[in-house]
């Protein structure tokens, strides 16, 4: 999980120190800002179990979406040129495949702060 969290951070991400302006996307329209947790999302607080519940929802929001991606494949499949379809394979076995993963990485890392 962690070799596809760096890929998607390598392609797919900007950090916030590259640009002094914000805008929803790269000039290219591909890659996005590194994304800002709002500063009323206390993770850290023992008050609201360290944000047990933004932590969950952010969690099982990835896990909905990729099963949303599995429903779609075979659409996504039948748009995408033969050629190109090696890329969609990549992305469903390296990416949507380990979505569900993401659950214990959440969970101890509150089990952590406890």
């Amino acid at each position: 999980m962690t070799a596809t969290l760096d890929r998607i951070a390598a392609n797919l991400i900007i950090p916030l120190t590259e640009s002094s302006a914000l805008s929803p996307t790269s000039p290219d329209g591909v890659r996005v800002y590194e994304p800002q947790v709002s500063s009323m999302v206390q993770l850290h607080s023992p008050l609201n179990l360290f944000g047990l519940t933004e932590r969950q929802v952010g969690a099982e929001s990835l896990v909905y979406l990729a099963s949303q991606f599995e429903t779609l494949r075979p659409h996504l499949e039948s748009l995408i040129p033969q050629s190109k379809r090696a890329f969609l394979s990549q992305f469903y076995s390296q990416t949507v495949s380990i979505a569900h993963e993401i659950r214990k990485p959440v969970i101890a890392a509150l089990l952590i702060e406890l």
